[in-house]
């Protein structure tokens, strides 16, 4: 080659090796920096292509599993409330059955039995995670699982979660509503006026005995007055009154025990009203057996004449009943038993769906069941057709019933706005017990139970929910560290390497720029050629 010093090859060459070494210093000093070995689309295009949409799905893969931490709260909350609501549709079932202890207060039963309704409606209510409820309705709640890519384009999936509807007032709990554990006839009947709870009352006329002065002082002064009586369960009792001074209605109702069963009343001149206080009395089995002064009446003494007992002919009997503004249930059965000229006799009237007074069925032993009809029962004003003239038209449909009472042939029924009064003319017929529909606690339990079967299911549906939600985020976890190791197989800088090809190239450029200056000193050389 020769020698020139308008061309300086070995300077081009050692420039040339020198800025390919400085290059490369720069790249493995920015991989060094950056710890990435594909930084940018420059660095390695289908690298960083990859990495890219892969940092992408890592992106919505956390995103997802942020999203599932919240949907694992929400149905999390539901799945409480739900739990805590089957806890205490277990404690109404625990009283539900208590209540059939007759030893126990029925009312205070029933005041707990409500709160736990209202607690209930309330955990209903208040189960809500920032105002999303999954326990009061019963539409499907979607959460985002994961978010896939579809023929290149993204497409999320959804776990799918059933809202359970587990309200009181209309909704999957709704059974738990009219849940009554106190006695139905007390529910269904009136209290506040005399003869809607007793539903029974006694006429008597007596000789020498004023309602109002009581006994008269020159035949007898003070007294005795006795009652006999049948209870519930057919058992023969009596009641006594003492005094010393003249007997009075008022006498009698300020003695505890009588008062406990029956209601004096002052009725015409020598005529006292007896109404039962209970309806565990059966009004036309109770009798006045004597009234006793000074001297011992005898006990089959004229009507009218000094002494006399319990005058028969005026001896008449009545119940009474008002319903209160609460509708019968399908199914439910009255029961009236009474006398017709002595002869016991029952009547069964039930809420169907019929024309009141039709005959429903015979047990073949002369007890007929009649209709009250099912779709009026409920009505309580006097423009429509009101419970008590459902009561009426079904006792009608019997032939011992008319509109007005016939001795020894048929009791008397009238009728008000849900108002019933069945009498006798006088002691040949009586009204001896008007028994409601007996408390169905077996309805009551089986409504309970499809209650709990409601919250029970609500709270399994939300425990499964749950499991794999917490299943989806751990796999979507998992997933976006994988895909994290993959980006990062792809695109970052091996250190180890880095660091040796950093040292190789410092060596290089020193080299290199040690080459480069030996080149320069070359037209120096020339020079000296052409000293003398």
């Amino acid at each position: 080659m020769p020698s020139s010093i308008l061309t300086n090859n070995g300077a081009m060459v050692a420039l040339q090796s020198l800025q390919m070494t400085q290059k490369n210093l720069l790249d493995t000093q920015n991989r060094i920096s950056t710890g990435l070995k594909v930084a940018s689309a420059k660095d390695n295009a289908a690298t960083w292509a990859v990495a890219t949409a892969m940092r992408s799905d890592i992106a919505n893969f956390k995103q997802v599993s942020e999203n599932l931490s919240t949907s694992a709260s929400i149905v999390g909350t539901a799945r409480a409330g739900a739990e805590q609501i089957t806890s205490l549709i277990t404690q109404i079932k625990a009283k539900v059955t208590s209540a059939q202890d007759p030893s126990k207060d029925k009312t205070q039963i029933q005041n707990d039995i409500d709160q736990l309704v209202a607690q209930i409606q309330s955990t209903v209510d208040s189960s809500a995670y920032n105002g999303v409820n999954l326990v009061n309705n019963g539409g499907a709640q979607r959460f985002v699982a994961s978010v896939n890519n579809v023929s290149g384009v993204s497409t999320p999936s959804y776990i799918a979660v059933s809202g359970q509807d587990l309200n009181v007032n209309g909704g999957g709990l709704s059974a738990l509503k009219n849940l009554d554990v106190t006695a139905r006839g007390d529910t269904l009947f009136g209290t506040s006026n005399a003869g809607q709870k007793a539903m029974g009352t006694k006429q008597a006329t007596f000789a020498n005995f004023d309602a109002a002065t009581g006994l008269t002082a020159t035949a007898y002064g003070s007294g005795t007055f006795t009652v006999n009586y049948t209870d519930a369960a057919g058992s023969a009792k009596t009641v006594t009154v003492s005094s010393a001074t003249a007997m009075t209605a008022t006498t009698l109702n300020s003695d505890a025990n009588f008062a406990k069963l029956f209601q004096a009343t002052a009725g015409g001149t020598g005529e006292i009203i007896l109404q039962a206080a209970t309806r565990d009395v059966e009004t036309g089995s109770f009798s006045i057996n004597s009234v006793e002064g000074s001297a011992v009446l005898a006990p089959a003494v004229a009507n009218g004449a000094a002494g006399s007992p319990i005058a028969a002919a005026n001896a008449k009997t009545s119940a009474d009943f008002t319903f209160q503004a609460v509708p019968l249930k399908a199914g439910e059965t009255f029961q009236l038993d009474y006398s017709i000229n002595g002869t016991n006799k029952t009547v069964k009237l039930q809420v169907a769906d019929k024309a009141s007074g039709t005959l429903l069925s015979t047990d073949g032993n002369g007890v007929n069941t009649y209709a009250v009809d099912a779709s009026v029962v409920s009505v309580f004003n006097a423009s429509a057709t009101n419970i008590g003239a459902e009561i009426r038209a079904a006792l009608l449909g019997s032939n011992d019933f008319a509109a007005a009472a016939a001795d020894g042939t048929k009791l008397g029924v009238t009728a008000t706005t849900g108002r019933v009064v069945i009498a006798s003319v006088d002691g040949t017929d009586a009204v001896r017990k008007f028994s409601p529909p007996a408390t169905d606690y077996k309805a009551m339990l089986a409504n309970v139970d499809t209650a709990a079967k409601a919250a029970t299911n609500a709270a399994a549906v939300f425990g499964s929910a749950g499991t794999r939600i917490d299943t989806q985020k751990t796999f979507m976890d998992k997933l976006a560290d994988t895909l994290t190791t993959g980006v990062g197989a792809l695109v970052d800088a091996d250190m180890s390497e880095e660091a040796a090809r950093l040292t190789a190239l410092q060596t290089q450029q020193q080299l290199g720029t040690q080459a480069l200056s030996i080149a320069n000193q070359a037209p120096q050389m020339i020079l000296s050629l052409f000293r003398s």
